[in-house]
């Protein structure tokens, strides 16, 4: 019996495919710290995926796990910028079982934008972007949707990671929003966002990547004080995060997913 759950939804030319697994057996776990070149996340869900696929022109595009921690990186990227921080900001070095001198990305954070062998071009078109406004119109119906979680853990108890995929599908066209967030106790706040959108003859499909970052700090400082909950909140983070790159242009690291990135492919 299979441990996968499976959707399908077609409409039109396309054909949308998603997939939920469990958590892999420990020689499934074994064998992808072996390839990977790191111990996966505490709570990886190997097969799963979203995948779209246009029969007309053959254009694919998929998220899944996998490809996703493959960009993870090798090296420990935050501890040049911010051990002496971490340091300071844990009771104790024992209490945590993730040490700021790991020598790989402990933080899983990844800049994935998805794995297609179609090309995507930077677009300086005015006419190529994703309408907000029109996806946030409650009055279209939906006609497919799902959640898909890729990975996450907990740092050693020392904050979040997650990497999670939402697809939908409305009678105009489809949506995809694959969002990394991180919280790293006392240290920083970071979300790496992709969003990918095609309007149905339209011709095109149209990705934006933004990746944003800020100080456990500057975060604090702009949330009440009495709900640690919201900690924990992606979209009021996300408009935290958004409002301090803005106004404040607040970093803590040299971390290269800053900023934003919007391409195209013709179909």
């Amino acid at each position: 019996m299979s441990k996968n759950h499976k959707s399908e939804y077609k409409l039109n030319n396309w054909v949308i495919n998603t997939q939920k697994s469990t958590i892999p057996s420990m020689k499934e776990t074994e064998d992808l710290s072996e390839e990977l070149g790191i111990p996966p996340p505490e709570m990886t869900f190997l097969d799963s995926f979203v995948e779209l696929r246009d029969n007309d022109s053959d254009f694919k595009i998929s998220f899944n796990t996998r490809d996703a921690l493959r960009g993870v990186s090798k090296k420990n990227e935050l501890r040049v910028s911010y051990a002496d921080h971490w340091a300071n900001s844990r009771q104790t070095e024992e209490s945590s079982t993730i040490k700021p001198s790991q020598p790989w990305d402990w933080t899983y954070t990844t800049r994935y934008n998805g794995s297609t062998s179609n090309v995507f071009s930077t677009s300086n078109n005015v006419n190529d972007t994703i309408p907000i406004d029109k996806l946030s119109d409650t009055n279209q119906p939906i006609l497919f949707y799902d959640d898909v979680q890729l990975y996450e853990d907990e740092l050693g108890d020392n904050g979040q990671v997650g990497l999670n995929v939402k697809i939908r599908v409305m009678p105009f066209g489809w949506f995809i929003l694959q969002r990394l967030f991180l919280r790293v106790d006392k240290v920083l706040f970071r979300m790496f966002d992709v969003r990918v959108y095609h309007e149905f003859n339209s011709g095109v499909v149209i990705r934006e990547s933004t990746g944003l970052e800020s100080s456990w700090d500057a975060v604090k400082q702009c949330l009440p004080p009495t709900d640690a909950t919201i900690l924990s909140d992606e979209p009021t983070i996300q408009a935290t995060l958004k409002m301090i790159s803005k106004y404040a242009n607040e970093q803590c690291t040299k971390w290269d997913g800053l900023g934003s990135l919007l391409d195209v492919c013709k179909l």
